[in-house]
């Protein structure tokens, strides 16, 4: 009895600890996005990965491509890191009569969820990552925050554990003019 009391304190403890990535923590007040306006055009960017300590992993190069076609907008996202690993990842949103949005992940095929706070997107989805030294299911959840100059700033937890964010990534695009 005295160890199980022992476990929930220190599950307690942990947990009060980690802060979840949420669109309304980064919000700007009076912004509104939606996925039309900031999946359009081609962005490039420059990112990095850092571990639960914030040391970087690695940096990587990003290519967001987005547009619409059929009342759908499609988004692909390439990345190329240091060491020469490429992945690409497209996604296909569809808004719904309510006003929510659909939201298909065609590499992974499976399921996405789209949710949108004043001036950022979230993007919350599972990928399967044969990663530099394990493979495993990791919940992604990905903020997309358009700023006033034309930026895209994304911010991604990588979620390994039941609650733990172990790494995140972010990646900081510019518009092709």
């Amino acid at each position: 009895m005295k160890y199980i009391i022992i476990l929930i304190a220190m599950m307690s403890l942990l947990t009060g600890c980690v802060t979840a990535l949420t669109a309304e923590g980064t919000m700007q007040p009076g912004a509104y996005a939606t996925p039309e306006k900031v999946f359009s055009g081609v962005y490039n960017g420059d990112g990095m990965r850092l571990d639960i300590f914030g040391n970087a992993k690695y940096t990587f190069k990003s290519t967001l491509k987005a547009y619409s076609e059929n009342g759908a907008i499609f988004m692909q996202e390439t990345t190329v890191d240091d060491a020469g690993a490429q992945t690409t990842t497209t996604y296909r949103f569809m808004q719904k009569t309510d006003g929510s949005y659909s939201c298909v992940d065609i590499n992974n095929i499976g399921s996405c969820s789209l949710t949108r706070a004043g001036d950022s997107i979230v993007l919350k989805n599972w990928v399967f990552e044969r990663g530099r030294s394990d493979s495993m299911n990791i919940n992604v959840q990905s903020v997309y925050r358009l700023l006033p100059d034309g930026k895209l700033i994304k911010r991604s937890s990588l979620n390994r554990f039941m609650f733990f964010f172990d790494e995140e990534e972010i990646t900081t695009y510019q518009k092709e003019l």
